[in-house]
């Protein structure tokens, strides 16, 4: 499963710090890692979580 097919969820309070990883960045959204051990997304333009 590539990273254009993962699904995208949205990041807070809840989603835990951010692991110590690269992001990646795949059409406009910025993908990441947490301790939870979830991948959240970003709009790489507005920061808004779980967009397309």
């Amino acid at each position: 499963m590539g990273p254009s097919r993962l699904p995208l969820l949205s990041a807070g309070p809840a989603a835990g710090s951010a692991a110590p990883t690269s992001p990646a960045v795949v059409n406009s959204t910025v993908y990441f890692g947490s301790y939870d051990g979830k991948v959240y997304a970003l709009d790489a333009a507005t920061g808004q979580a779980g967009t397309s």
